[in-house]
């Protein structure tokens, strides 16, 4: 499938790129395991193993979790968004449930990096 980038006005000025099928889970090295997903979170300044399952309730709801989340994330205001479940697991949750599995890592890396320059500011 192609999709223009960059509209203009002239035909020859258009630069055209072939969008990518596959997802970004799949891009970033994440594997489908029975009826979840495992693979590594990236921040900007490590890498962190995560899990990604479907809740009942027939929506079918992402549960995002992480292992170990550095302190910049606990220290942030992002700190509600991470709730400790024991053995150094962290179930994380949205103001906005991501509708996919890529959407959701996306989401966590984003939170992530915000966390990393909230408190990077602070020192």
């Amino acid at each position: 499938m192609r999709r223009i980038v960059e509209p203009s006005r002239t035909p020859r000025n258009r630069i055209v790129v072939d969008k990518h099928n596959v997802p970004y889970w799949r891009e970033q090295g994440w594997r489908s395991v029975g009826g979840g997903y495992e693979g590594t979170y990236r921040s900007p300044n490590a890498r962190l193993f995560g899990e990604i399952e479907r809740g009942g309730g027939g929506g079918g709801r992402l549960l995002l979790f992480i292992s170990g989340p550095p302190r910049y994330v606990i220290n942030s205001s992002h700190a509600p968004c991470f709730q400790h479940i024991g053995n150094n697991w962290w179930s994380i949750h949205f103001a906005k449930r991501p509708r996919s599995v890529s959407e959701g890592i996306l989401a966590v890396e984003q939170t992530l990096a915000s966390a990393y320059r909230e408190t990077s500011r602070e020192v």
